[in-house]
């Protein structure tokens, strides 16, 4: 095993540029310990595992357990309380050096987002590449009762296409680049404006502000919007059902049909308006 401050340097080294939420919080927990970092050389992503890089002539790898025994690393056997911890896991080419323990910090209402769109009728399914104790501890916290854990991105947009199948329409919601394929692939991609450009590009919808809050509005916009479509498409199928045959036969004088024509456009755009002060 490595020096902490040692370890985290190498880490963050790894790790420096990534947008990942686990990069963040290395890179931060290196900054906070004052750990030296350095540039890397022959940097490789390995999309959904982890990152590998030489420094200094050693040859490092970081990343999920599954990724270390891939390489024919043996992984020691830890215990730790904080069995809802992600675990992150540093090596060289002959043995595991250090393992970082990160934990998710829910933002405060993400169970009452969930809450929210379950009143909806909307299930929240959660998809995460973490461990099964980890991913299960946060969909405990979040009121999820069913979740799928260590996705790898191709298994994130296996899973999608078969929730399609078993509930028709679809809608994901990400921000890194392992939720892309995802993204792409559901009925509804919904990437928060935070993530990566990846996961921004890959979407259908882009939620500005990063706040899970706005995931209940966004329905509720969309729910309004088709109820003020199906409300102008009847006034303007009545209009003309009912004023244009009036008019050809000489019933409703043309000026009076003129001015019926615009009373029931500006119904239409009234109607439409009146969506801003509902969601408001």
């Amino acid at each position: 095993t490595l020096d902490e401050k040692i370890a985290l340097g190498i880490a963050a080294s790894l790790e420096a540029g990534s947008a990942h939420p686990l990069a963040a919080a290395l890179v931060k927990a290196a900054q906070d310990a004052g750990a030296i970092t350095s540039e890397v050389q022959d940097f490789t992503n390995h999309i959904g595992r982890g990152v590998s890089a030489s420094l200094d002539g050693t040859k490092y790898i970081l990343g999920s357990r599954k990724f270390m025994e891939s390489t024919g690393l043996a992984v020691p056997e830890k215990s730790f309380k904080a069995d809802y911890a992600s675990r992150v896991y540093l090596a060289d080419e002959d043995r595991v050096l250090a393992i970082f323990l990160i934990a998710d910090a829910l933002r405060d209402n993400a169970r009452q987002v969930v809450t929210q769109l379950k009143d909806r009728g909307i299930t929240s399914i959660m998809i995460s590449g973490d461990n099964p104790q980890v991913a299960q501890a946060i969909a405990s916290q979040l009121g999820i009762t069913r979740f799928h854990a260590q996705a790898l991105p191709d298994d994130k947009a296996l899973l999608v296409r078969q929730l399609k199948e078993e509930f028709g329409t679809v809608a994901m919601v990400g921000d890194g680049i392992n939720d892309a394929p995802a993204l792409k692939t559901a009925d509804i991609g919904i990437a928060m404006g935070q993530g990566t450009d990846i996961a921004i590009e890959a979407a259908d919808i882009t939620i500005v502000r990063d706040d899970l809050a706005c995931l209940p509005t966004a329905v509720e916009l969309s729910i309004q919007t088709f109820r003020k479509i199906r409300q102008n498409l009847f006034w303007a199928f009545a209009y003309n059902l009912i004023a244009i045959p009036l008019a050809v036969f000489g019933v409703l004088h043309p000026v009076i049909a003129e001015i019926a024509m615009a009373g029931s456009s500006v119904t239409v755009v009234t109607n439409a308006n009146l969506l801003k002060r509902k969601l408001k």
